[in-house]
């Protein structure tokens, strides 16, 4: 994805990779180590399984393959926080300007995943077996008298698995208030520091 045509692209070290490479605002990479056709070429991006844009980067005899999104914020945010992850605010993983990236608990990117739809959970997730349908389904049979354990046998799935779909843990059409009132939250926040 592409900055807004009106923001100028910055460049900073990469951390841990200082005056070897350089990550910018909008979400690329370039090498600076190097002489002649490899100075200051960008490196290519490729998706990891998750839809993550990755590049390798060579320290020394070490080479690592890091996600684009962290390089970005570790450069114009700072290291990484204990105990946060990279989220991305508009929920698009390819997206990795330094607008639409923050440093987030993992309660508050999770409920972004769920406001934006890109949450491998429940029904979504590959290994599922159970749909929205067959759970609201069940739910009505435990509400007539069927026990949980009885459905969960029926249904091809353990007792737990049953029971946090049936308690509305896992297979949920919509968020909760309280993931709701996070991602509110953020928008707000991320409204007042475009607004000042």
């Amino acid at each position: 994805m592409q900055e807004h045509p009106t923001t100028t692209e910055e460049w900073r070290p990469v951390l841990g990779y200082e005056g070897r490479y350089e990550v910018s605002n909008h979400g690329r990479v370039r090498s600076i180590a190097g002489t002649g056709r490899l100075l200051g070429i960008l490196l290519r991006q490729r998706k990891n399984p998750d839809g993550y844009p990755m590049v390798m980067l060579y320290g020394g005899q070490k080479r690592r393959s890091i996600k684009v999104n962290t390089l970005v914020l570790e450069a114009f945010r700072g290291p990484r926080p204990e105990s946060m992850q990279c989220s991305h605010l508009n929920g698009k993983r390819d997206d990795n300007r330094l607008s639409s990236l923050a440093w987030m608990t993992a309660k508050e990117n999770n409920a972004m995943h769920i406001i934006h739809e890109t949450w491998h959970h429940g029904e979504r997730h590959p290994g599922s077996v159970l749909t929205v349908e067959t759970i609201e389904t069940a739910r009505a049979r435990r509400d007539n008298g069927e026990m949980v354990k009885d459905l969960a046998r029926e249904y091809g799935v353990c007792l737990s698995t049953m029971s946090r779909a049936l308690r509305g843990v896992t297979y949920r059409r919509k968020a909760n208030k309280e993931t709701l009132a996070i991602a509110t939250a953020w928008r707000e926040a991320r409204k007042m520091r475009d607004q000042s």
